[in-house]
């Protein structure tokens, strides 16, 4: 798992991508080789000028790394507004994903507004999910 880490950080810093968060099954110990993917959640300020499907398209081809890829790109706006959404898998990604780099600004802003959602919503995350409560 080390090496697919070490592959999508040189990615990251070749094309100069501001934050990529390795989620699902590798962020939580669970990836099974020949078996899982990789999802990545790709966080730029370039992508502000693409269209949402189109992102995937233009950076899914440098993640050619010898397993399956799953991809969502977000500008860092676009990023904090669907954890404000409270949207499950960003929640996820930002509860146990892994960031690259660990240093990111934009995810130490996320870690903050998620800790604030937590308390104002009663953020929980289970075996199955979050639980919440709207007020």
């Amino acid at each position: 798992m080390r090496e697919l880490l070490e592959r999508v950080d040189r990615i990251r810093r070749k094309l100069e991508f501001q934050l990529i968060i390795v989620c699902g099954s590798v962020a939580r110990g669970e990836y099974v080789e020949n078996l899982s993917d990789i999802d990545l959640i790709i966080v730029d300020e370039r992508f502000k000028e693409i269209d949402f499907w189109s992102r995937i398209s233009s950076v899914i081809e440098y993640f050619d790394i010898g397993v399956p890829v799953d991809v969502l790109c977000f500008t860092p706006e676009e990023f904090i507004n669907q954890l404000r959404r409270l949207n499950f898998f960003v929640l996820d990604a930002i509860e146990f994903g892994i960031p690259l780099p660990r240093g990111s600004a934009i995810y130490s802003k996320a870690r903050r507004v998620l800790e604030e959602l937590k308390k104002e919503h009663r953020l929980k995350p289970t075996t199955k999910g979050w639980r919440f409560h709207i007020k």
